[in-house]
């Protein structure tokens, strides 16, 4: 398992081989694109960032940006100034191969309110922003409803526009609702604080009152019974 690069060791690097943070690999990975994914600290984003500025958009070949590798990092989530750093340059606004942007993989890999508060700011049509297959960035979040921070996040997309409950993705005209059911009915009685998650969400969403669809009426058919 590859370890968070020290800075001490990436500052003497850089300063004996300076163009190396420029170098990309046979993925398209910068080394920010590796510091990102191994879950630097802030000032070795930081010294990478500014001695390659362009490295903050640059994408690999899957079309993913350093900010991606961040917030699909879940084992060292990035923190909200990462966030800051890394989409300064527009970084927010770039999709990947499947259409996802970096809010996407935030709602999907369980980034902080504070993390979607940035990516949204100055950019609320990420919001609405669908994927190859049709996705919002709240089908991401609802499926995975039983994560300690996702009722805020559903909180904040849905305050910022609440017609997007009634968005239908490509595979098989699934609402989000399709997706928070799909996750509540794995959780069993011992997931307590999982299942609060979700029923947080699940009221928030009905909260933003859905249109009443065929489609909504057959998620809501499939909910599990303690929901």
């Amino acid at each position: 398992v590859a370890t968070p690069p020290p800075l001490d060791v990436v500052d003497l690097l850089l300063s004996a081989a300076p163009d190396t943070v420029r170098w990309e690999d046979s993925f398209g990975w910068l080394p920010l694109h590796y510091a990102c994914a191994n879950g630097a600290v802030e000032d070795v984003l930081r010294i990478l960032a500014e001695a390659h500025p362009e490295s903050k958009t640059a994408t690999d070949r899957r079309g993913r940006t350093p900010l991606h590798f961040a917030l699909g990092n879940t084992k060292q989530p990035a923190t909200p100034a990462a966030v800051v750093l890394l989409s300064s340059s527009g970084a927010a606004a770039c999709a990947d191969e499947n259409g996802m942007l970096p809010l996407h993989y935030a709602c999907a890999y369980g980034a902080s309110e504070e993390a979607l508060h940035i990516l949204t700011d100055g950019n609320i049509d990420s919001i609405t922003a669908t994927d190859r297959k049709g996705r919002t960035p709240l089908h991401f979040a609802l499926g995975n409803a039983d994560r300690p921070a996702s009722p805020a996040v559903v909180r904040l997309l849905l305050s910022q526009n609440r017609e997007v409950v009634n968005a239908a993705d490509k595979e098989g005209g699934q609402l989000p609702l399709h997706l928070l059911a799909t996750r509540a009915n794995t959780l069993n009685e011992g997931q307590k604080k999982e299942r609060d998650n979700a029923e947080k969400c699940l009221m928030l969403y009905l909260g933003a009152e859905p249109k009443p669809t065929a489609d909504f009426l057959t998620a809501l058919q499939s909910l599990p019974e303690w929901l």
